[in-house]
């Protein structure tokens, strides 16, 4: 999947917003379950943007990996 720059843009941002939930040490309060749950948020919003990231087959799993 090639994003163009503009699309790139809006998914670091969303990132950045995020990034103290998906790169944050697990504890009490931030679990595997809550990490999944945003990267899920990221991919949705991404979506609304007409942002595909999840190729057939794939899951989130994918976008925190390899996008």
């Amino acid at each position: 999947m090639v994003m163009k720059e503009n699309e790139k843009l809006i998914f670091l941002r969303l990132i950045k917003e995020n990034k103290d939930t998906l790169f944050g040490r697990f504890l009490a309060k931030l679990t595997r379950e809550g990490k999944g749950a945003t990267w899920k948020t990221i991919i949705e919003k991404c979506r609304k943007y007409g942002i595909e990231l999840i190729p057939v087959g794939k899951d989130w799993n994918y976008v925190r990996d390899h996008v």
